[in-house]
């Protein structure tokens, strides 16, 4: 929850970082005890399964065409909580089992780090 950047907006069930981050303790403690809840049944609210999505247009881009427009995703805050508790713990056991040419979506590394396969595939 440290980690929630306050201004941020909300999901569709409209809780703000800024409730999150200065809840208090009781309230931390509920939210826990609904986690170990949802991870227990392995059911999430239904809400937290639709995102609102915008449109913001890009800049310098003419606004009459539809490809100026980027799609935004917005999650519910307490979503990407939990989706952020369960990504710290299962990327070191999943990360030491990758072979080293998986360079994407992994943490301090890009595709482009795929030192001495640069375009190649694995074997060859």
């Amino acid at each position: 929850m440290s980690k929630l950047k306050p201004g941020k907006s909300p999901g569709r069930d409209n809780i703000h970082p800024e409730f999150v981050i200065h809840q208090s303790t009781t309230t931390s403690g509920w939210l826990c005890a609904f986690y170990t809840s949802c991870y227990q049944r392995l059911k999430l609210p239904k809400i937290w399964r639709r995102a609102s999505v915008i449109a913001l247009p890009k800049p310098n881009k003419p606004a009459e065409d539809p490809k100026s427009y980027r799609p935004i995703s917005l999650l519910c805050v307490p979503f990407k909580i939990l989706e952020r508790m369960v990504h710290s713990r299962i990327e070191p056991v999943v990360d030491s089992q990758l072979p080293r040419e998986q360079a994407g979506f992994r943490r301090g590394r890009s595709t482009a780090d795929m030192s001495g396969h640069r375009g190649q595939l694995p074997g060859q």
